[in-house]
């Protein structure tokens, strides 16, 4: 770490390998039991693996939390693990944070999120007769042409054409002199033993040809006894159908939620008959003993309230809170003791010149011991438990839950009850000029709602969006995108990461590993989980993609709608007719949001209806209305604003607004060497290419260097038409035929990037930090020379 660190006290080392540690684990963790939770079709089984699931996620995002703090480069968002991983004698591939696949496929997601697809795809049908965006609009890249006459184009047809005439010609020539040679050869050769040389050839050739006619029969007769085995093993393949690893995968995936699908719909209309059974089992004099026992404790608890404080409760729910107050009373006893004691030492140990920054809480959390809870009570309920070969769900614990159940049903008839009792009671002590009063205020502050105009900036988050779905759809805001995963944003693991991002003054880019796991874990597990948001707080609202043209912006935002299954709105300057409404969970996509962000006050008039930064107000009081995660968050909240800009650092950008929308911002850069060997080797394979062993791959990447994944991607397409991929056996590929299209794509120049880099450094706070600790050495100095 930086000298100027060290000097202010900080120790993180210890800290940080060791919680390191114990985050890999528990992305080890998470992804095995995520492949259990998606390959189990036992309905309660998965019933009781999801909690546990999910609470290992909310664990693992407050590792990543407590790692921010303890990072060798304070505050930074990227954690550097390749250290951690050569200890561990852990696959890099191993630690990337998977997407749960429940987000998309489980039957409430799946339910309605084909219905949203349903309906899009109806109104793309009738407003633009095409079903995603790509039929509408043409291709952003088109093959480089040049601007040529017609002169000019028959002129060099006519000059290639005499080049190949030329060309046959002289075959032709070179053909008809080696058989002039050979002519003249045998004739000086003589006659004698021609017909003794002509009998070898025809011997050896007969023999050649009758070996490989051997090994012919042999080979078809073995494959057929192998067909024959592998029939009667029922283990054959159709040789018909095209094979393809990843197609069986899907369709056996397919199958198994299927199965999962008719498992729960089986164990759901069994559950109505189990739970009459219980009833009828139990009785009614039983259930009846129960309620009055119930109405007996909140009747005495009501008489009880009305004593102690004068006046009746305000709901029957204080009855439970009331409750539990007394035993976290005395929680609280206890541990204001020991903050009391701690607070003192502090206060003690205290000094005028001390600036190490303050003590992290490392104990655990609550999270850890409710994991330890779900995981102990899934232990006791399955472990040793046979599942039934008849049914695909356990009728015994159905009957065994259904009790609570029934109970908790009596209960809350108790509590309907007693509120009614409740109402009479303060309706009986309660003067009627109050109530008279309280009712005139709530007739007056009751007022009709206004209908708001669709698409409005005061209807930004409407909770409805039903009313503006086809109007959004007409204007392009609403759009589907070709499905995008995170899997396909390909880049090399950074083996010297961890050195390289402490040394030195500026931080390196993030590499593509680096950035899927925090966009898994800040943006798509809260965006995708209610539950998980609700315990996450530090999950993320906006997120920010900066970097280079061609870097892959744009695809990671439309991967984290498919990989969630939300709705893909996009209200870059380009499309703006309107507004946009949402629909959690939901991606509000913005490129080009340097110019939303416009520096500069707006004249009188405003900026005009095309002028983009109209919206910026609305944007940034409607992201405030987004409850941020944590307690307080709901459904409705999973949304993320996504912004892409290539122009981060241009003079017309308010960087302070910028930033302060944009919680999270994420360094797209150029890909490096081991990086572009793998998207040439991805590209190559998306194409249908096998490369040969002496393809020079290495040097074509380090050709390739400037250039972000979009130049890499559409130069092999240029190259690799549909004619020359028939050609490839008889003419290899040469590295020379990709020095043309790559000459005419998009190059970062150093320039830029060096913008990019400087940028970064002031974003993401170092730039801040460093001065600081700067001024507090100068300072430290200048008070030792004193």
């Amino acid at each position: 770490m930086p000298e100027l660190y060290k000097s202010q006290g900080y120790s993180l080392e210890t800290g940080f390998s060791f919680f390191a540690g114990l985050y890999v684990k528990y992305i080890k963790v998470f992804n095995k039991l995520e492949d259990c939770y998606d390959q189990i079709v036992h309905p309660q089984k998965r019933e009781a693996i999801k909690p546990v699931l999910e609470n290992v996620a909310v664990r693992m995002l407050e590792l990543r939390n407590l790692l921010k703090a303890l990072n060798p480069r304070p505050g930074n968002s990227y954690l550097a693990l390749d250290d951690i991983l050569a200890e561990l004698k852990t696959n890099p591939d191993e630690t990337i944070t998977r997407v749960p696949r429940y987000f998309r496929n489980d039957a409430e997601n799946a339910d309605s999120y084909d219905v949203k697809i349903r309906r899009l795809d109806t109104w793309l049908e009738a407003f633009h007769g095409a079903v995603l965006e790509e039929q509408l609009d043409p291709p952003k890249w088109t093959p480089p042409q040049a601007e040529l006459s017609v002169e000019q184009v028959i002129e060099l047809i006519q000059r290639n054409e005499r080049g190949r005439m030329g060309i046959v010609h002289a075959k032709k020539m070179i053909a008809y002199r080696k058989a002039a040679l050979q002519k003249e050869a045998k004739a000086k050769a003589g006659d004698d033993d021609a017909a003794e040389r002509i009998l070898e050839r025809e011997t050896h050739a007969a023999s050649v040809i009758i070996s490989h006619w051997k090994r012919a029969l042999i080979r078809k007769r073995f494959l057929k006894v192998r067909t024959l085995e592998l029939e009667f093993l029922d283990m054959a393949v159709d040789p018909s159908a095209p094979f393809s690893d990843q197609a069986s995968v899907n369709e056996i995936a397919r199958k198994r939620r299927q199965l999962s699908m008719a498992a729960e719909e089986e164990m759901r209309a069994a559950q109505v008959d189990i739970k009459e059974n219980v009833k009828e089992e139990m009785g009614d004099d039983i259930r009846v003993s129960q309620s009055r026992h119930m109405l007996e404790e909140r009747r005495k608890w009501i008489l009880a309230t009305w004593k102690e404080t004068a006046a009746f409760p305000n709901e029957m729910a204080e009855f439970y809170t009331d409750e539990t107050e007394a035993d976290d009373a005395d929680k609280d006893k206890k541990d204001t003791k020991g903050k009391d004691k701690d607070k003192k030492d502090d206060k003690k140990g205290k000094g005028k010149g001390d600036t190490a920054p303050p003590p992290l809480d490392l104990s655990p959390t609550e999270t850890v011991e409710t994991l330890q809870g779900k995981t102990e009570e899934f232990t006791a309920t399955w472990e040793g438990r046979i599942d039934p070969p008849d049914k695909p769900f356990d009728e015994t614990l159905m009957r065994e839950r259904e009790e609570p159940q029934l109970e908790e049903e009596v209960r809350q008839a108790v509590d309907g009850l007693m509120a009614e009792e409740l109402e009479a009671l303060k309706n009986l002590y309660v003067e009627k000029g109050k109530k008279k009063k309280d009712k005139k205020k709530k007739e007056k502050k009751e007022k009709k709602p206004k209908k708001k105009k669709c698409c409005s900036g005061e209807a930004l988050i409407p909770t409805n969006m039903l009313d503006c779905f086809a109007e959004l759809v007409k204007d392009g805001i609403l759009i589907k995108k070709a499905p995008a995963y995170l899997q396909d944003f390909v880049g090399a693991f950074g083996h010297l990461a961890a050195k390289k991002r402490v040394a030195g003054e500026f931080i390196p880019a993030p590499g593509a590993y680096m950035i899927k796991r925090m966009i898994v874990e800040r943006c798509i597990m809260p965006l995708g989980s209610a539950g998980i948001r609700e315990r996450a707080p530090f999950a993320c609202r906006s997120l920010l993609l900066f970097g280079p043209q061609g870097a892959g912006k744009t695809a990671l935002a439309h991967a984290i709608a498919t990989e969630v299954g939300a709705m893909f709105f996009d209200i870059s300057p380009r499309k703006i007719a309107g507004l946009y409404t949402t629909n959690a969970p939901s991606v509000i996509y913005m490129d080009e949001c340097d110019q939303i962000f416009k520096a500069g006050k707006k004249k009188k008039g405003g900026g005009g209806e095309e002028d983009p930064s109209r919206i910026k107000k609305d944007l940034v009081s409607h992201l405030k209305k987004l409850n941020p995660a944590g307690e307080t968050s709901t459904s409705a909240d999973r949304v993320l604003f996504v912004g892409c800009t290539r122009l981060p650092y241009a003079d017309h950008v308010d960087t302070k607004e910028l930033l302060n929308f944009f919680e999270e911002k994420v360094w797209v850069n150029l890909p490096d060497l081991g990086s572009r060997m793998l998207l040439y080797q991805k590209f190559f394979r998306d194409e249908g290419v096998q490369l040969s062993s002496d393809f020079p791959l290495t040097a074509l990447a380090q050709l390739s260097e400037g250039y972000p994944a979009g130049s890499i991607k559409e130069a092999v397409k240029f190259v690799l038409t549909e004619h020359r991929k028939t050609k490839i056996k008889a003419r290899p590929l040469r590295l020379d035929e990709f020095v043309g299209p790559l000459s005419r794509a998009y190059f970062s120049f150093p320039e830029e990037r060096t913008a990019f880099r400087d940028w970064d450094h002031m974003a993401n706070g170092e730039k801040e930090r460093l001065e600081k600790a700067r001024e507090a050495a100068n300072e430290a100095a200048a008070a030792k020379k004193k």
